[in-house]
């Protein structure tokens, strides 16, 4: 008899056991490869291509008595994990992301120079940045099957301009007062 799971992740590798330990043992396989030996009571089988695989294992004990077992491996691919959203943002800001729905997966985000303050396990995801000149977010999606995947993007955090104006904070009601700030190329101004 031969132990081991019948429902694989493509690339994984996997150890198949005999159920005795006593035998001669010959492993074959389809759909996967064999590494190191197949004349142990144990095998270590890579499935590198989604689809149906099999197992056969041969056992002659010591009476010369002949025996197998076989098994079929059902292949499943890995989820594709994708999502969507800005690549620069501003320190201190939140942006929404968006997952490319998997049927039956599920999913963690995972950040570094910010938090997930909301959409956890969920295709959408708002994402809250600190003031770190980057970050780098990590999208991991199961698949219904059980296998595992996932993609990581760094985003470009801008940091926030330094607002410094001069002018009396000391006048006279119904005075004209002028107010400056230091001009910088690129930024626009509002003053409220």
């Amino acid at each position: 008899v031969i132990n081991g799971p019948t429902s694989v992740c493509i690339g994984k590798t996997i150890i198949y056991k005999a159920s005795s330990k006593t035998n001669i043992y010959t492993w074959s396989v389809t759909g996967g490869t064999i590494n190191g030996s197949a004349k142990k009571d144990s095998a270590s089988i890579t499935w590198p291509t989604a689809g149906t695989g099999s197992i056969k294992l041969k056992e002659v004990n010591a009476n010369g008595c002949v025996d197998s077992s076989s098994a079929s491996i059902t292949i499943n691919p890995l989820p594709v994990p994708a999502f969507t959203g800005r690549d620069s943002v501003c320190a201190l800001s939140t942006s929404a992301y968006t997952a490319t729905t998997v049927s039956g997966a599920s999913y963690v985000w995972k950040v570094s120079g910010g938090t997930v303050s909301s959409g956890q396990g969920t295709v959408n995801a708002s994402i809250t940045f600190g003031t770190l000149s980057s970050a780098k977010i990590t999208l991991v999606v199961t698949s219904a099957s059980g296998c595992i995947d996932s993609i990581s993007k760094n985003i470009y955090i801008d940091k926030l301009p330094l607002v410094i104006f001069t002018g009396s904070n000391n006048v006279c009601i119904g005075n004209v007062q002028s107010y400056k700030v230091p001009k910088t190329i690129g930024s626009s101004y509002n003053w409220t």
